[in-house]
C-alpha cells in the first residue's frame, strides 16, 4: 500500500528569498573601488542603484521574464517578413 502525499509540512532546508538587498554593498571589492576612486557622492548613487536592482519587485520581474522567453516572429499574418523579437513586458521595465 502506498503512503498518502502530505501537503501540510514545513520545509527547513530552503534559503530565504534573495530579495530586498543592496547588491552594490554586497560586492565588497566594487564598493571599495568606488569609494577609493569616485568618492562618497558616487558611492551613494551606486547604493541607490544596488537597492533598486536587489529589490523584491525586480526579483519578481526577473522570475516572470525567465518564465516567458523571447519569441522570434519572422512573418506576419499575411506572410510578409518581420524579423522581430517579442519580449514579455516584464523584460522591458
Amino acid at each position: 500500500m502506498t503512503q498518502p502525499f502530505i501537503l501540510d509540512h514545513e520545509v527547513f532546508n530552503q534559503s530565504p528569498p534573495f530579495e530586498d538587498v543592496d547588491l552594490f554593498t554586497l560586492d565588497a571589492p566594487l564598493a571599495d573601488a568606488v569609494r577609493r576612486m569616485a568618492g562618497l557622492r558616487r558611492k551613494r548613487n551606486c547604493r541607490t542603484f544596488g537597492r533598486h536592482w536587489g529589490s523584491a519587485v525586480m526579483a519578481e520581474l526577473g522570475r516572470v521574464a525567465n518564465e516567458n522567453t523571447p519569441k522570434l516572429r519572422t512573418f506576419d499574418s499575411r506572410g510578409n517578413r518581420r524579423d522581430e523579437v517579442e519580449f514579455h513586458p516584464a523584460i522591458t521595465n
